[in-house]
Protein backbone atom coordinates (compact mmCIF):
# COMPACT_ATOMS: atom_id res chain seq x y z
CA UNK A 1 0.00 0.00 0.00
CA UNK A 2 1.18 3.00 -0.62
CA UNK A 3 1.55 5.64 2.60
CA UNK A 4 3.10 9.01 3.50
CA UNK A 5 6.84 8.72 4.73
CA UNK A 6 5.33 8.59 8.63
CA UNK A 7 2.70 5.75 7.72
CA UNK A 8 -0.36 7.20 6.74
CA UNK A 9 -2.38 6.15 4.30
CA UNK A 10 -2.97 7.33 1.20
CA UNK A 11 -6.69 7.19 -0.04
CA UNK A 12 -7.64 6.00 -3.60
CA UNK A 13 -9.07 9.71 -4.03
CA UNK A 14 -5.81 11.12 -3.12
CA UNK A 15 -3.98 8.20 -5.85
CA UNK A 16 -6.74 9.25 -8.08
CA UNK A 17 -6.31 13.42 -8.07
CA UNK A 18 -2.54 13.02 -8.48
CA UNK A 19 -2.87 11.06 -11.91
CA UNK A 20 -2.39 13.04 -15.09
CA UNK A 21 -6.44 13.49 -16.23
CA UNK A 22 -5.23 13.43 -19.72
CA UNK A 23 -3.04 9.98 -19.98
CA UNK A 24 -4.94 8.74 -17.42
CA UNK A 25 -1.34 7.09 -16.23
CA UNK A 26 -0.85 6.71 -12.29
CA UNK A 27 1.80 8.62 -11.32
CA UNK A 28 4.36 7.37 -8.63
CA UNK A 29 3.82 9.55 -5.85
CA UNK A 30 7.22 10.76 -4.20
CA UNK A 31 6.56 11.55 -0.45
CA UNK A 32 8.70 13.39 2.31
CA UNK A 33 7.53 15.03 5.60
CA UNK A 34 8.67 18.11 4.77
CA UNK A 35 6.32 20.15 2.15
CA UNK A 36 7.67 20.00 -1.18
CA UNK A 37 10.46 18.38 -0.26
CA UNK A 38 11.86 15.45 -2.66
CA UNK A 39 11.88 11.52 -2.03
CA UNK A 40 11.99 7.78 -3.59
CA UNK A 41 8.81 7.09 -5.42
CA UNK A 42 7.28 3.15 -4.52
CA UNK A 43 6.87 1.11 -7.52
CA UNK A 44 5.47 -2.36 -5.27
CA UNK A 45 1.76 -1.06 -6.15
CA UNK A 46 0.36 -1.82 -9.84
CA UNK A 47 -0.85 1.57 -11.67
CA UNK A 48 -4.62 2.64 -10.94
CA UNK A 49 -7.89 3.94 -13.07
CA UNK A 50 -7.89 6.77 -13.72
CA UNK A 51 -11.80 8.83 -13.48
CA UNK A 52 -12.23 11.30 -16.03
CA UNK A 53 -11.74 15.05 -14.73
CA UNK A 54 -15.33 15.44 -14.50
CA UNK A 55 -15.92 12.79 -12.64
CA UNK A 56 -13.68 14.00 -9.94
CA UNK A 57 -15.52 15.62 -6.78
CA UNK A 58 -13.66 18.88 -4.96
CA UNK A 59 -11.43 17.55 -2.23
CA UNK A 60 -12.26 18.64 1.55
CA UNK A 61 -10.19 21.04 2.83
CA UNK A 62 -8.11 19.02 4.97
CA UNK A 63 -7.36 16.62 2.06
CA UNK A 64 -5.86 19.72 0.02
CA UNK A 65 -3.18 19.84 2.97
CA UNK A 66 -2.54 16.53 2.70
CA UNK A 67 -2.31 17.07 -1.27
CA UNK A 68 -0.16 19.62 -0.67
CA UNK A 69 2.64 17.64 1.39
CA UNK A 70 3.47 15.14 -0.95
CA UNK A 71 6.82 15.71 -2.20
CA UNK A 72 7.89 16.23 -6.07
CA UNK A 73 7.15 13.48 -8.58
CA UNK A 74 10.50 12.81 -11.02
CA UNK A 75 9.16 10.07 -12.91
CA UNK A 76 5.65 9.28 -14.30
CA UNK A 77 4.75 6.00 -14.61
CA UNK A 78 4.15 6.42 -18.25
CA UNK A 79 6.92 4.52 -20.14
CA UNK A 80 9.43 5.86 -23.88
CA UNK A 81 9.24 4.55 -26.22
CA UNK A 82 12.64 4.88 -27.55
CA UNK A 83 11.33 5.50 -31.43
CA UNK A 84 7.86 7.88 -30.59
CA UNK A 85 8.77 11.65 -31.45
CA UNK A 86 8.94 14.11 -28.79
CA UNK A 87 6.60 16.50 -30.79
CA UNK A 88 3.62 14.40 -31.35
CA UNK A 89 1.83 18.03 -32.88
CA UNK A 90 3.12 20.77 -34.61
CA UNK A 91 1.18 23.44 -36.53
CA UNK A 92 3.73 25.23 -38.18
CA UNK A 93 1.34 28.38 -39.45
CA UNK A 94 -0.17 28.94 -35.87
CA UNK A 95 2.60 27.52 -33.11
CA UNK A 96 5.00 30.50 -32.63
CA UNK A 97 8.58 30.03 -33.86
CA UNK A 98 11.33 29.90 -31.44
CA UNK A 99 13.32 27.57 -29.21
CA UNK A 100 11.86 25.72 -25.98
CA UNK A 101 13.73 24.98 -22.79
CA UNK A 102 13.37 22.70 -20.20
CA UNK A 103 14.33 21.58 -16.54
CA UNK A 104 14.57 17.97 -15.96
CA UNK A 105 14.85 18.30 -11.90
CA UNK A 106 15.61 14.43 -11.11
CA UNK A 107 18.40 14.52 -13.78
CA UNK A 108 19.93 17.59 -12.71
CA UNK A 109 19.71 18.88 -16.45
CA UNK A 110 18.24 21.46 -19.12
CA UNK A 111 17.37 20.88 -22.55
CA UNK A 112 17.43 23.28 -25.29
CA UNK A 113 15.30 22.23 -28.74
CA UNK A 114 13.76 23.51 -31.45
CA UNK A 115 9.64 23.38 -32.36
CA UNK A 116 10.81 19.64 -33.88
CA UNK A 117 11.95 18.75 -30.89
CA UNK A 118 15.68 18.38 -32.06
CA UNK A 119 17.88 19.16 -29.16
CA UNK A 120 20.39 21.89 -30.06
CA UNK A 121 22.50 22.56 -26.55
CA UNK A 122 22.32 20.58 -22.77
CA UNK A 123 23.90 21.47 -19.77
CA UNK A 124 24.43 19.78 -16.79
CA UNK A 125 26.09 20.29 -13.01
CA UNK A 126 27.15 16.45 -12.23
CA UNK A 127 26.94 17.47 -8.31
CA UNK A 128 24.26 19.29 -8.31
CA UNK A 129 20.92 16.41 -7.72
CA UNK A 130 18.13 18.39 -8.83
CA UNK A 131 17.28 21.60 -10.57
CA UNK A 132 14.41 23.45 -9.60
CA UNK A 133 14.41 25.84 -12.48
CA UNK A 134 16.54 27.15 -15.26
CA UNK A 135 16.32 30.80 -17.12
CA UNK A 136 18.50 31.67 -20.21
CA UNK A 137 19.82 34.83 -20.39
CA UNK A 138 20.24 37.59 -22.43
CA UNK A 139 23.94 36.78 -22.86
CA UNK A 140 23.98 33.29 -23.60
CA UNK A 141 24.48 32.10 -19.72
CA UNK A 142 22.32 29.67 -17.97
CA UNK A 143 20.91 30.92 -14.22
CA UNK A 144 20.37 27.24 -12.97
CA UNK A 145 18.35 26.89 -9.02
CA UNK A 146 19.10 23.59 -7.59
CA UNK A 147 20.41 21.63 -4.85
CA UNK A 148 21.54 18.41 -3.09
CA UNK A 149 19.23 15.60 -1.92
CA UNK A 150 16.12 15.38 -0.41
CA UNK A 151 16.38 18.93 2.81
CA UNK A 152 20.05 19.47 1.10
CA UNK A 153 21.62 23.29 0.43
CA UNK A 154 20.02 25.18 -2.38
CA UNK A 155 22.67 27.08 -4.52
CA UNK A 156 21.80 29.37 -7.11
CA UNK A 157 24.14 28.88 -10.21
CA UNK A 158 25.42 30.49 -12.93
CA UNK A 159 26.90 28.87 -16.21
CA UNK A 160 28.52 30.22 -19.84
CA UNK A 161 27.18 28.69 -22.69
CA UNK A 162 29.69 25.83 -22.31
CA UNK A 163 28.62 24.63 -19.30
CA UNK A 164 31.35 25.76 -17.31
CA UNK A 165 30.27 27.24 -13.91
CA UNK A 166 30.78 31.36 -13.99
CA UNK A 167 29.99 31.29 -10.09
CA UNK A 168 27.88 29.65 -7.25
CA UNK A 169 26.04 31.01 -4.32
CA UNK A 170 25.34 29.03 -1.17
CA UNK A 171 22.04 31.08 -0.28
CA UNK A 172 19.36 28.30 0.00
CA UNK A 173 18.03 29.12 -3.49
CA UNK A 174 14.41 27.06 -4.97
CA UNK A 175 12.23 27.48 -7.51
CA UNK A 176 12.57 30.62 -9.39
CA UNK A 177 15.28 33.37 -10.31
CA UNK A 178 15.77 35.83 -12.59
CA UNK A 179 18.29 38.80 -13.93
CA UNK A 180 17.10 42.34 -13.94
CA UNK A 181 17.66 45.15 -16.36
CA UNK A 182 20.62 46.19 -14.43
CA UNK A 183 22.55 42.99 -14.23
CA UNK A 184 21.47 42.07 -10.49
CA UNK A 185 19.46 38.90 -9.83
CA UNK A 186 16.45 38.38 -7.31
CA UNK A 187 16.00 34.96 -6.73
CA UNK A 188 13.87 33.08 -3.90
CA UNK A 189 15.98 31.22 -1.10
CA UNK A 190 14.47 30.03 2.52
CA UNK A 191 15.32 29.16 6.08
CA UNK A 192 13.81 28.06 9.11
CA UNK A 193 12.40 30.37 11.51
CA UNK A 194 9.81 30.59 14.75
CA UNK A 195 7.18 32.46 14.53
CA UNK A 196 5.40 33.69 17.78
CA UNK A 197 2.05 32.33 17.20
CA UNK A 198 3.24 29.10 16.33
CA UNK A 199 5.92 28.89 19.05
CA UNK A 200 5.74 24.51 19.11
CA UNK A 201 6.93 24.03 15.24
CA UNK A 202 9.22 25.73 13.30
CA UNK A 203 8.61 27.44 9.74
CA UNK A 204 10.02 27.31 6.67
CA UNK A 205 10.57 30.98 6.01
CA UNK A 206 11.02 31.83 2.52
CA UNK A 207 13.12 34.64 1.23
CA UNK A 208 13.40 37.42 -1.43
CA UNK A 209 17.49 37.89 -1.96
CA UNK A 210 18.94 40.64 -4.58
CA UNK A 211 22.60 39.82 -5.75
CA UNK A 212 25.09 41.43 -7.90
CA UNK A 213 26.18 40.07 -10.98
CA UNK A 214 29.33 38.21 -9.54
CA UNK A 215 26.48 36.19 -7.12
CA UNK A 216 26.92 38.40 -3.79
CA UNK A 217 24.11 38.91 -1.58
CA UNK A 218 23.16 42.54 -1.35
CA UNK A 219 20.06 42.55 0.32
CA UNK A 220 17.29 40.28 1.43
CA UNK A 221 14.00 39.81 3.46
CA UNK A 222 11.78 37.47 4.51
CA UNK A 223 8.27 36.90 2.64
CA UNK A 224 6.43 36.17 5.77
CA UNK A 225 7.24 39.65 7.35
CA UNK A 226 6.43 41.18 4.17
CA UNK A 227 2.60 39.65 3.90
CA UNK A 228 2.35 40.69 7.35
CA UNK A 229 3.35 43.99 6.72
CA UNK A 230 -0.71 44.79 5.73
CA UNK A 231 -3.01 42.16 8.01
CA UNK A 232 -5.40 44.46 6.01
CA UNK A 233 -4.68 43.29 2.81
CA UNK A 234 -3.72 40.22 3.03
CA UNK A 235 -4.66 36.97 6.37
CA UNK A 236 -2.75 34.02 6.31
CA UNK A 237 -4.63 30.62 5.67
CA UNK A 238 -4.83 26.91 6.46
CA UNK A 239 -2.49 27.28 9.25
CA UNK A 240 -4.85 25.16 11.51
CA UNK A 241 -5.26 22.37 9.02
CA UNK A 242 -1.15 22.64 8.12
CA UNK A 243 -0.77 21.47 11.74
CA UNK A 244 -2.85 18.70 11.98
CA UNK A 245 -0.86 17.39 9.40
CA UNK A 246 1.70 16.40 12.20
CA UNK A 247 4.62 17.41 10.24
CA UNK A 248 8.12 19.19 12.07
CA UNK A 249 8.83 21.93 9.54
CA UNK A 250 5.47 24.17 8.60
CA UNK A 251 6.32 25.07 5.23
CA UNK A 252 3.76 27.96 5.48
CA UNK A 253 4.25 30.11 2.11
CA UNK A 254 5.84 27.73 -0.49
CA UNK A 255 6.34 30.97 -2.76
CA UNK A 256 7.50 29.41 -6.09
CA UNK A 257 7.75 32.36 -8.87
CA UNK A 258 9.60 36.22 -8.52
CA UNK A 259 9.06 38.90 -10.76
CA UNK A 260 10.00 42.54 -10.82
CA UNK A 261 7.63 44.51 -12.42
CA UNK A 262 7.23 47.05 -15.70
CA UNK A 263 4.82 49.46 -16.81
CA UNK A 264 3.79 47.59 -19.72
CA UNK A 265 2.92 49.67 -22.71
CA UNK A 266 -0.85 49.03 -22.99
CA UNK A 267 -1.50 49.13 -19.17
CA UNK A 268 -3.09 52.07 -17.42
CA UNK A 269 -0.85 53.64 -15.23
CA UNK A 270 -0.41 53.02 -11.22
CA UNK A 271 1.79 51.88 -8.52
CA UNK A 272 1.58 48.42 -9.30
CA UNK A 273 3.77 48.20 -12.30
CA UNK A 274 6.09 50.34 -10.65
CA UNK A 275 9.82 49.06 -11.17
CA UNK A 276 10.59 48.97 -7.30
CA UNK A 277 7.15 46.44 -7.11
CA UNK A 278 8.16 42.13 -7.16
CA UNK A 279 5.35 40.00 -7.79
CA UNK A 280 5.26 36.59 -6.89
CA UNK A 281 3.05 33.50 -6.37
CA UNK A 282 2.94 31.50 -2.59
CA UNK A 283 1.19 28.68 -3.44
CA UNK A 284 0.06 27.21 0.43
CA UNK A 285 -1.68 30.37 1.19
CA UNK A 286 -3.29 30.28 -2.53
CA UNK A 287 -1.85 33.61 -3.18
CA UNK A 288 -0.29 36.00 -5.77
CA UNK A 289 1.02 39.43 -4.21
CA UNK A 290 2.66 42.33 -5.27
CA UNK A 291 5.07 43.77 -2.59
CA UNK A 292 6.71 47.19 -2.78
CA UNK A 293 10.31 46.15 -2.16
CA UNK A 294 12.13 49.52 -1.15
CA UNK A 295 9.39 50.04 1.06
CA UNK A 296 9.30 46.11 2.16
CA UNK A 297 5.21 46.47 1.95
CA UNK A 298 2.65 44.51 1.24
CA UNK A 299 0.64 46.42 -1.77
CA UNK A 300 -1.74 44.26 -3.54
CA UNK A 301 -2.67 40.29 -2.85
CA UNK A 302 -5.46 37.67 -4.72
CA UNK A 303 -5.97 34.58 -4.75
CA UNK A 304 -7.90 32.85 -1.94
CA UNK A 305 -11.18 31.19 -2.78
CA UNK A 306 -9.94 31.96 -6.42
CA UNK A 307 -6.89 29.49 -7.05
CA UNK A 308 -5.77 26.68 -5.11
CA UNK A 309 -1.70 25.51 -4.99
CA UNK A 310 -1.15 27.94 -8.17
CA UNK A 311 2.40 28.17 -9.80
CA UNK A 312 4.27 30.66 -12.30
CA UNK A 313 2.59 34.36 -11.38
CA UNK A 314 3.68 36.60 -14.71
CA UNK A 315 3.07 40.25 -15.67
CA UNK A 316 1.99 40.38 -19.24
CA UNK A 317 1.69 43.20 -21.60
CA UNK A 318 -1.48 44.37 -21.67
CA UNK A 319 -0.66 45.03 -17.80
CA UNK A 320 -2.69 41.66 -16.57
CA UNK A 321 -0.96 38.55 -14.75
CA UNK A 322 -1.01 34.87 -16.31
CA UNK A 323 -1.13 32.22 -13.57
CA UNK A 324 -1.23 28.51 -13.74
CA UNK A 325 -3.90 27.37 -11.30
CA UNK A 326 -2.98 23.79 -10.10
CA UNK A 327 -6.66 23.00 -8.87
CA UNK A 328 -5.99 21.10 -5.47
CA UNK A 329 -9.41 21.71 -4.78
CA UNK A 330 -11.27 20.71 -8.00
CA UNK A 331 -8.53 17.89 -9.23
CA UNK A 332 -8.61 19.91 -12.30
CA UNK A 333 -5.81 22.52 -13.66
CA UNK A 334 -6.01 25.56 -15.70
CA UNK A 335 -4.15 28.56 -17.02
CA UNK A 336 -5.88 31.97 -16.01
CA UNK A 337 -5.27 35.53 -17.04
CA UNK A 338 -6.11 37.74 -14.26
CA UNK A 339 -6.70 42.13 -14.45
CA UNK A 340 -5.28 42.61 -11.01
CA UNK A 341 -7.12 46.25 -11.12
CA UNK A 342 -10.62 44.46 -11.25
CA UNK A 343 -9.24 41.55 -9.88
CA UNK A 344 -11.31 39.25 -12.66
CA UNK A 345 -10.63 36.43 -14.64
CA UNK A 346 -10.70 37.51 -18.36
CA UNK A 347 -9.38 34.28 -19.48
CA UNK A 348 -8.57 30.67 -18.92
CA UNK A 349 -7.93 27.71 -20.40
CA UNK A 350 -9.13 24.20 -18.90
CA UNK A 351 -8.16 21.68 -21.47
CA UNK A 352 -11.65 20.73 -22.44
CA UNK A 353 -13.68 18.05 -22.50
CA UNK A 354 -10.64 16.03 -21.12
CA UNK A 355 -8.68 18.35 -18.95
CA UNK A 356 -5.50 18.28 -17.76
CA UNK A 357 -4.06 18.47 -14.07
CA UNK A 358 -0.21 18.05 -12.44
CA UNK A 359 -0.42 18.45 -8.46
CA UNK A 360 3.02 20.04 -7.89
CA UNK A 361 4.48 22.90 -10.24
CA UNK A 362 3.21 23.74 -13.64
CA UNK A 363 4.47 26.90 -15.96
CA UNK A 364 2.64 28.78 -18.48
CA UNK A 365 3.76 31.48 -20.73
CA UNK A 366 2.03 34.37 -23.23
CA UNK A 367 4.10 34.30 -26.28
CA UNK A 368 4.18 36.86 -28.73
CA UNK A 369 1.39 35.87 -31.52
CA UNK A 370 -0.90 35.42 -28.67
CA UNK A 371 -0.61 31.81 -27.99
CA UNK A 372 -0.26 30.88 -24.74
CA UNK A 373 2.44 27.81 -23.49
CA UNK A 374 1.94 25.36 -20.60
CA UNK A 375 4.16 22.96 -19.13
CA UNK A 376 1.70 19.79 -17.02
CA UNK A 377 4.89 19.03 -15.27
CA UNK A 378 4.07 15.29 -13.62
CA UNK A 379 3.59 14.36 -16.80
CA UNK A 380 6.16 15.41 -18.53
CA UNK A 381 4.11 17.42 -21.41
CA UNK A 382 3.99 20.09 -22.75
CA UNK A 383 1.44 22.07 -25.00
CA UNK A 384 0.89 24.93 -27.13
CA UNK A 385 -2.56 26.69 -27.63
CA UNK A 386 -4.10 29.71 -29.52
CA UNK A 387 -6.37 32.16 -27.68
CA UNK A 388 -9.40 30.26 -28.42
CA UNK A 389 -7.83 26.76 -26.94
CA UNK A 390 -7.12 25.48 -30.09
CA UNK A 391 -4.04 23.40 -29.24
CA UNK A 392 -0.82 24.00 -32.09
CA UNK A 393 2.20 21.72 -30.35
CA UNK A 394 2.15 19.34 -27.79
CA UNK A 395 5.94 17.75 -26.62
CA UNK A 396 6.24 14.73 -24.54
CA UNK A 397 9.63 14.72 -23.07
CA UNK A 398 11.73 11.81 -24.26
CA UNK A 399 14.52 12.08 -21.30
CA UNK A 400 14.16 8.91 -19.02
CA UNK A 401 15.34 6.95 -15.64
CA UNK A 402 16.76 3.75 -15.71
CA UNK A 403 13.87 1.73 -16.08
CA UNK A 404 12.13 4.09 -19.40
CA UNK A 405 9.65 5.85 -17.04
CA UNK A 406 9.58 9.85 -18.29
CA UNK A 407 11.16 12.48 -16.54
CA UNK A 408 8.71 14.54 -15.05
CA UNK A 409 9.76 18.79 -16.03
CA UNK A 410 9.85 21.63 -13.88
CA UNK A 411 8.52 24.40 -16.59
CA UNK A 412 8.92 25.30 -20.24
CA UNK A 413 9.70 28.51 -21.90
CA UNK A 414 10.20 29.29 -25.26
CA UNK A 415 12.97 32.01 -26.78
CA UNK A 416 13.37 33.83 -29.57
CA UNK A 417 14.69 32.22 -32.69
CA UNK A 418 17.04 35.31 -33.67
CA UNK A 419 18.20 34.81 -29.93
CA UNK A 420 19.43 31.55 -29.96
CA UNK A 421 20.40 31.16 -33.28
CA UNK A 422 22.63 33.82 -32.36
CA UNK A 423 24.51 31.99 -29.40
CA UNK A 424 24.80 28.92 -31.57
CA UNK A 425 26.61 30.99 -34.13
CA UNK A 426 28.75 32.50 -31.76
CA UNK A 427 29.81 28.62 -30.49
CA UNK A 428 30.16 27.83 -33.78
CA UNK A 429 32.50 30.27 -34.36
CA UNK A 430 34.49 29.47 -31.42
CA UNK A 431 34.96 25.98 -31.87
CA UNK A 432 35.91 26.55 -35.76
CA UNK A 433 39.79 25.70 -36.47
CA UNK A 434 41.66 28.74 -37.07
CA UNK A 435 41.39 29.87 -41.05
CA UNK A 436 44.80 28.13 -42.76
CA UNK A 437 45.19 25.07 -40.27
Amino acid sequence: MRAHSDGRPLSAAWVSRRAHRATGILAALVHTLALGGCGSSDDSAPPAATPPASEIAPVEAQSVEELRALGYLDFSESLVDADAPAVVLYDPVDSFPGYNLISNRALGSATLFDASGEVVHTWQVEDIEHWANAELLENGDLLVSGGKGAGGVGYLIRLRWDGSERWRARINSHHDAEELSDGRIAALARSKRSIPALSDVKVKDNRIVILDAAGNVLEEASIYDLLNSDRAAFQFQTIDRMLETKLTVLDLLHTNSIEFMRQPESAPPGPLYSPDNVLISIRHQDTVAIVDWKKKQLLWAWGQGEVSGQHDATLLDNGNLLIFDNGLESGHSRVIELDPHRREIVWQYRGEPEGFFTLSRGSSQRLPNGNTLVAVSEAGEAFEVTRDGRMVWRFLNPATNSEGQRATIVRIKRYPLEMVDAFLARAADDEAPPQGS
